[in-house]
């Protein structure tokens, strides 16, 4: 359908069929905050329609990441990398323990192994009890 002619609302524009037809415009809508900050991205990274694949997907790992995660997004960063190191420091921590405390957390480890395995078995039998059970009801049926 192309546009003959209007600058109004309403607009001729012909049909497949050739036919003249009466159209409304798009009504306009505010941008959400994310659209904003896209079309503003884009202007000042230099992006436009036309340009070339490889240009625009440089541009979008250089330029709009950057531009769209903000401040942010750099506070985000850090804040991950402290964490890593935190627990990189705790683990450190752990080769430097004094004897005592070595042995406490060994002990608190073997018991928590112990209590794991323990329920591991006891569910465990109780799945096998009920699947022997279940496959002794159809040997009954089949008898």
């Amino acid at each position: 359908m192309t546009i003959v002619s209007g600058r109004n609302k309403v607009v001729l524009k012909l049909s497949p069929r050739g036919r003249i037809v009466l159209a409304f415009r798009p009504k306009k809508y505010p941008l959400t905050r994310q659209q904003i900050r896209v079309k503003e991205c884009a202007v000042k990274c230099n992006i436009r329609k036309g340009m070339a694949r490889s240009e625009l997907v440089e541009k979008m790992g250089s330029c709009i990441r950057p531009c769209m995660t903000g401040p942010a997004g750099l506070e985000r960063e850090i804040r991950m990398a402290r964490d890593a190191r935190a627990k990189v420091r705790a683990a450190i921590g752990r080769e430097f323990m004094t004897r005592e405390a070595r042995d406490a957390f060994e002990r608190k480890r073997q018991a928590q192994s112990e209590q794991d395995a323990a329920n591991f078995k006891r569910h465990f039998d109780s799945r096998t009890r009920e699947r022997d059970e279940a496959r002794g009801k159809k040997k009954r049926k089949k008898d």
